[in-house]
């Protein structure tokens, strides 16, 4: 990860370049679109709701709008969280890679404590 904004260790949103460095499926080389859906599967991660070390956050679904593929390996997500007082929260972000936007990211989170 290359991160632009924020980090994994501080709560907030967040920006980074992605890059999934093992395949989706062993032995077999990732499409675009593998690779796309594992770096959106990461938007809880990049955009963390709360301390880490105190918190455990579970994205519960994830649901992309994509209008084209991505292009090279690094793609890059620019996202934000929000938790309600249910623990219960969700995840949105911006797509983009070398050639510009690319779709959206949502996902539902369950956090608890650890």
């Amino acid at each position: 990860w290359r991160w632009l904004a924020g980090w994994l260790g501080e709560p907030g949103p967040g920006t980074a370049w992605v890059r999934a460095r093992v395949p989706l499926v062993d032995g077999e080389e990732s499409s675009a679109w593998q690779r796309l859906a594992l770096v959106g599967d990461s938007a809880n991660g990049i955009a963390a709701p709360l301390d880490v070390r105190k918190w455990l956050f579970v994205n519960t679904e994830l649901t992309m709008h994509v209008h084209r593929p991505p292009v090279g390996e690094w793609i890059g997500i620019q996202a934000q969280s929000v938790v309600g007082p249910s623990g219960l929260g969700t995840v949105s972000g911006l797509v983009f890679d070398e050639a510009g936007h690319t779709g959206r990211v949502t996902q539902g989170l369950v956090v608890r404590p650890r």
